[in-house]
Order: C-alpha cells, then structure tokens, then sequence
C-alpha cells in the first residue's frame, strides 16, 4: 500500500519538459527602439526601416541577480566566444584596434522569469530583462475571466480577446515559468554625454528554454545563440517564436522517476 500511495504522490507531481528525438526547443523573443509604444498602443512598424550597425564591441557578460542558483557555473568565456561565432555568421564585425563601434554588445544570462508578452503590450527594447524574484509583479489578481491566466487582470481588449484562443492561452501560461535565459542587447555609440541621460537601447534578443532545474546552460549555449542571432536587429511579428535545435551527444534527459523500495537491513 505504500508503494503504490508513492507511486501516485510521483504521478502527480509535474515533470519537467522532456525532450523528444533529440531536440532542444529554443524561444526567441525580439524588441526594436523602432518599436516604441507611440500612443494607445500603437507602434510603430516601419519594415524598411535601415538596420543598425554591424561594427561592434562587447561592453559587458554578467549573470542575472537571481535567489535561485543555476545547475552548474557557466562560463562567460564560452557565451562571449560563441556570441562572437553567431555574429561574424550574421555579417557583424568586431571593431579593430584604432576602429570606433557603431554598437555596443551586452549580455545577461541566467534564470528568472521573464517578462510575459501575452499579458501586456508595455513591454519595449528598454525595459525587457528579467524579472528578479525579488520584484513583485504589477499584474493585479481576478478570478473572473478563466480563459485568462490565473492570477492575471488584461485590461487591453486586444489582448484579451487574443488570450481567449485556447492556443494563446497555453503559450501564456508556458510564457509564465522560469526561464533559462541568454538576452543579448545592442547600445548605441558613443554613450550619452550626460551621466543622467541612460544609454540608448537599438535593440534586444532573448532566447530562452524551460526547465532551468534540469538543465547546464555550458551545454546548450551553442544551440540557443544559434537559434537566436538569425534574429538579432530583426522583428518578429508576434510574441516569439520557437525553434528546435539538435542537442548535443552526451545530454541528459529527465526520464519518469520511479518508486524505488528502500532495502531490508
């Protein structure tokens, strides 16, 4: 009888996200300075608008500030070596000695939620980022709207209507959990002058992957950076989008736990 009270205890406790014919299912998310909120939520989309330039140098790789620890330390290193690899593949060029950037390149990496961009329309090149633990969300609690997360009020009838559609809502509430997270950021050059004036943001990558309990970020780094610098200074048209990437060999798949009986003494 004990053994088969555990065995459902294990049932019901959610796994995390296994992976299917070894594939890594990668997020993208992207926000433009060209995107800025004008008015009632209106953006303002200009498609031929010139990209930013290619010239850049690295201002910075730093973990996130997170209470919860990461399954192994990650190697700055490896990220900005490999950020470097994706970038000349994008036709970027790292600046020469003598040689002024036309951007400079940030990276935060690390878990933590995210900004969800099912639930709000504010979200923008310069206040996308993690949200630390330590935040409280601005998401106000209602129990009336049940094709909503729980826990959430929308207010936009836009959005509303959008998180009525089953798949929609599904992607929300996915869009809700803890992340595994690279987000690169490009800035404008020069910096401002003026000491009070915040640097200018051009534009903002973040890939990201479920399950950061489960996962090393040293082993997929390759994978999420890859999946993302196609999009690096592009739009995309809704929220984000998914790609699969092939892991790489020797990964570690969470498999069903099973009830194991404790051996007589």
């Amino acid at each position: 009888m004990l053994g088969f009270l555990a065995s459902l205890a294990v049932a019901l406790v959610p796994l995390p996200a296994q992976e299917f014919d070894n594939q890594l299912n990668v997020g993208v998310r992207t926000q433009l300075d060209r995107q800025k909120r004008i008015w009632n939520g209106v953006h303002s989309h200009k498609p031929d608008a010139i990209e930013h330039g290619k010239l850049y140098a690295i201002l910075m790789i730093q973990p996130t500030l997170s209470m919860r620890k990461l399954v192994k330390p990650v190697s700055a290193v490896a990220i900005k070596e490999e950020l470097m690899r994706q970038l000349a593949a994008q036709g970027y060029r790292h600046v020469e000695p003598g040689q002024k950037p036309e951007i400079l390149v940030s990276v935060i990496y690390g878990r933590s939620n995210l900004p969800n961009p099912y639930l709000t329309n504010t979200i923008n090149v310069d206040n996308m980022g993690p949200e630390y633990e330590t935040v409280a969300r601005d998401y106000e609690s209602d129990k009336s709207m049940p094709s909503q997360p729980k826990g959430v009020v929308i207010s936009d009838p836009n959005l509303a209507a959008r998180l009525s559609i089953p798949s929609v809502s599904h992607k929300a509430t996915k869009a809700g959990f803890e992340k595994l997270f690279i987000l690169v950021r490009a800035f404008k050059y020069p910096p401002p002058l003026d000491p009070t004036k915040k640097p200018e943001v051009l534009w903002v990558t973040t890939m990201y992957v479920d399950d950061p309990d489960h996962r090393d970020l040293n082993a997929i780094v390759k994978q999420m950076l890859e999946a993302g610098a196609p999009y690096f200074d592009r739009e995309i048209k809704d929220e984000e989008v998914e790609i699969l990437k092939t892991l790489p060999e020797g990964h570690v798949k969470v498999g069903t736990p099973e009830v194991v009986e404790p051996q007589k003494r």
